[in-house]
């Protein structure tokens, strides 16, 4: 993928909406993220119901649903993009009646509206350029959680070396480019707050960039806990045991795994 044709982020413009959402339906992302991922939300049940579940950063709707197919109520799914949030109301329109209620909105602000079981929040945290960004996110998040509720999310592997993997994604169908801060060092690699991971795509409507920043674990943790969560869980991608890991496909991505999942739980004050 050559940099200088992958396009900036933002997807109220151009494809970019469509685009996301046809990466999200990459093989790895389906049979190691989507499969971990609700794996966590499960948390050993087969069902969430009688839980009411908020998906916070929903995109197109592709947890939302997911949520609602395994038994939530009151589904929420909520993203600043207008353009992703058309996308996710486009799929509810061949169902009869509001399954899932979509809105536009900004994470990061507080609000005092209704406050969900469950929160869930693929890639969110990740947008943050430093602490006082997800502070600030963190802050939001919380606002939606029910005091003992749980929230759970995705985020970058803060302890990878992006450096030595930036090809062998490749044939999942992403790369990355690292986009760091001057260092006084030359033999000095190591991430630092704000760094760019910069993921980039390829997709049937041309390649997509998407820049995520780096803050170490313990700032996460940190910031989550200072806004009202405990009990913080981190945990690896899994493999969907469906899907047999012929000729050792998948061990680049399982041994070196970009992303981690995070679960943690609201004080209850």
């Amino acid at each position: 993928m050559n940099p200088e044709n992958v396009e900036k982020t933002d997807y109220d413009k151009d494809n970019s909406a469509i685009k996301y959402a046809e990466a999200k339906k990459q093989e790895w992302r389906l049979v190691l993220e989507t499969y971990s991922f609700l794996k966590l939300i499960l948390n050993g049940s087969k069902s969430l119901q009688g839980v009411s579940a908020c998906d916070l950063a929903c995109g197109d709707g592709h947890y939302t649903r997911l949520l609602y197919e395994s038994g939530a109520h009151n589904v929420t799914g909520i993203d600043i993009s207008k353009n992703m949030i058309e996308l996710a109301i486009l799929h509810e329109t061949r169902f009869q009646g509001e399954r899932i209620k979509y809105l536009v909105s900004d994470c990061s602000i507080i609000q005092e509206g209704q406050q969900f079981d469950l929160c869930t929040a693929a890639w969110l945290l990740v947008n943050c350029k430093d602490r006082v960004e997800l502070r600030e996110m963190c802050n939001g998040i919380a606002s939606y959680v029910k005091p003992g509720g749980r929230f759970v999310t995705i985020i970058i592997n803060t302890e990878l070396d992006y450096s030595s993997m930036t090809t062998r994604y490749v044939k999942y169908g992403f790369d990355f480019e690292i986009k760091t801060k001057s260092s006084t060092s030359p033999q000095d690699q190591s991430l630092r707050e704000g760094d760019v991971i910069r993921w980039r795509h390829t997709t049937s409507k041309g390649d997509l960039q998407i820049d995520n920043y780096y803050i170490s674990l313990e700032g996460y943790k940190t910031e989550l806990e200072n806004s009202g969560f405990e009990n913080i869980h981190v945990s690896n991608l899994e493999l969907d045991p469906a899907r047999e890991n012929v000729d050792g496909y998948f061990d680049d991505i399982l041994n070196n795994p970009p992303a981690l999942l995070v679960e943690c739980y609201k004080k209850i004050v």
